[in-house]
């Protein structure tokens, strides 16, 4: 089953960022040894476009700042991957979608 991680909110302080980051790049490559991992990208930016207007992003705190793809068997381990998000320890949110082919 192919899921998608929403990653969500956080409040790292500058202090925090490069062990954190640390912190992500372990978490990563233990979702790529698990053989779960198939992608993902950090957000930044961006537009807002209505039928009205265009508009620059502003960012909050909840917002989506990335996502992770993940090919799992079950949701139960999809949630066990979530559990182990470093930023989960600093207010963040994983929400996991699944991801359905087209």
């Amino acid at each position: 089953m192919k899921v998608l991680f929403l990653i969500r909110g956080g409040n790292v302080s500058k202090e925090q960022l490069e062990e954190h980051s640390k912190e992500w790049m372990a978490y990563m490559d233990e979702l790529k040894n698990r053989g779960a991992l198939r992608g993902g990208v950090p957000l930044a930016g961006g537009k807002l476009v209505t039928t009205d207007s265009v508009e620059d992003y502003k960012a909050s705190h909840n917002d989506v700042a990335g996502t992770l793809e993940l090919e799992v068997d079950s949701m139960e381990n999809a949630v066990k991957a979530a559990q182990m998000a470093p930023h989960l320890k600093f207010g963040g949110i994983v929400e996991i979608r699944e991801a359905k082919d087209m």
